[in-house]
């Protein structure tokens, strides 16, 4: 069984930015289990976003 990490996004495994845009923090809380946090600013469309 697989144990759960307890971690916050204050200081995330992994940040990517795709966009100029747009900001991803990943957390990596247990074997194969990642959260995501999304940060978009102003004027950010998702109907025209491609990653």
């Amino acid at each position: 069984m697989n144990t759960i990490v307890k971690k916050s996004f204050v200081s995330p495994d992994e940040v990517y930015n795709p966009k100029e845009t747009m900001k991803l923090e990943i957390l990596d809380v247990a074997e194969g289990l990642k959260l995501q946090e999304e940060y978009g600013t102003a004027g950010l469309s998702w109907g025209r976003l491609s990653i």
